[in-house]
């Protein structure tokens, strides 16, 4: 039996010889320098405006927006814009939803549809990440910018 170097995981395999267990090396700190306010603002307006303009090529308009920055993993962020489009029942959400996917296709953006309860779908425009769902009556839609450090808690 070789050692993990953790005192909780040597025991737990001389108390468990049977079962198998793997112990990853910890996650190396992200290299990436410190964002300065100009990139941060510059990111922020980035989804916001990727949101609006996708809305604009599909034909709809939001009827809530959310913007805040979400923190994925220790020191780095990424900046969301959501946004919740309204439609006046399901299967005119439905159209919306596959308007947007048109949307995102016309942009050049690979496009990849989730295997899920409801129609889900998600797209790659290199710094951007969009991903759409249908809630019912209406169609939500998430644009994540690419994670930076940021210098602080972000506001």
């Amino acid at each position: 039996m070789t050692s993990t170097g953790d005192r909780f995981f040597d025991r737990l395999r001389e108390l468990q010889p049977d079962v198998d267990l793997v112990v990853l090396p910890p996650i190396e700190p992200d290299e990436r320098p410190v964002a300065d306010q100009l990139t941060i603002e510059t990111s922020a307006e980035a989804t916001a405006t990727t949101a609006a303009d996708l809305l604009t090529a599909a034909d709809l308009a939001a009827t809530r927006t959310w913007d805040r920055w979400q923190r994925t993993r220790e020191g780095l962020h990424t900046h969301r814009t959501r946004v919740r489009v309204e439609r006046d029942d399901e299967e005119d959400a439905a159209a919306a939803f596959a308007a947007v996917g048109a949307a995102i296709l016309q942009w050049g953006w690979q496009l990849r549809p989730i295997d899920a309860p409801k129609p889900w779908m998600v797209a790659d425009g290199g710094r951007m990440h969009v991903d759409v769902a249908v809630e019912r009556d209406h169609v939500v839609v998430t644009v994540t910018s690419a994670p930076l450090q940021l210098p602080g808690r972000p506001t």
